[in-house]
C-alpha cells in the first residue's frame, strides 16, 4: 500500500528542500510540496521538533497518502514542513519550548522569518499562511499565530502545551 500511496504522492504534488535562513544566519530545513496545478494555493506550515522525514527529493511522508495530511493535499494547500532550529535536519540551538520573548530569536521570529522567505520564494501562493500542530507542534503552530506577519491568517493547533507546564 505505501508505494501505491506514493506513487498518488507523486502524481499530486512537487517536493522541493529548501534551507531557509533565519534573522540570526541559521539555517532551518523545509520541506515544501506544492499541488502540481498553476492555481494559486495557501501556505499551511507544520514546525516540529520530531524530524521532516523522509529527507530526499521524491520522499514523501506515510501520512500524504492517507488520513488528515491527504486531506490537505487533496484540497489544494501547500503544505510546509520545517525542523525546528536545532532539530535534524536544521542548524543552531535547540531550546525545549522556547517561548516569545527568549533573546533575540525565539519561535515567533523563527516562525515570521519562514513566512517572509516562503511567500516570497514559493511559486503559485496566495500570499496568504496558516499554522497548523498537535501536542508539541501545536506549541509552534501557537507561536506561529504570535509571529504578527500579515500573511498569517489562521492557526490550528490542539492540545497544545504551556511554557508554563514543563513538558
Amino acid at each position: 500500500p505505501y508505494r501505491r500511496q506514493r506513487q498518488m504522492c507523486i502524481r499530486d504534488s512537487d517536493k522541493a528542500e529548501y534551507r531557509i535562513a533565519m534573522r540570526d544566519s541559521v539555517k532551518l530545513y523545509t520541506a515544501v510540496y506544492t499541488p502540481k496545478t498553476d492555481a494559486k494555493a495557501s501556505i499551511l506550515i507544520f514546525r516540529t521538533p520530531y524530524g521532516c522525514a523522509p529527507y530526499g527529493p521524491g520522499e514523501f511522508p506515510r501520512s500524504f497518502g492517507s488520513g488528515y495530511m491527504r486531506s490537505y493535499i487533496d484540497r489544494g494547500y501547500i503544505v510546509v514542513m520545517q525542523d525546528v532550529r536545532g532539530r535534524f535536519m536544521s542548524e543552531g540551538e535547540f531550546v525545549h519550548v522556547r517561548p516569545a520573548g527568549y533573546g533575540e530569536t525565539d519561535e515567533t521570529t523563527d516562525s515570521y522569518d519562514t513566512v517572509e522567505w516562503l511567500v516570497k520564494h514559493v511559486p503559485h501562493n496566495n500570499g496568504r499562511v496558516g499554522f497548523a500542530g498537535s501536542s508539541y507542534p501545536g506549541f509552534y503552530a501557537m507561536m506561529g499565530g504570535l509571529c504578527t506577519h500579515p500573511a498569517v491568517k489562521a492557526c490550528l493547533l490542539y492540545t497544545s502545551p504551556s511554557p508554563r507546564d514543563g513538558l
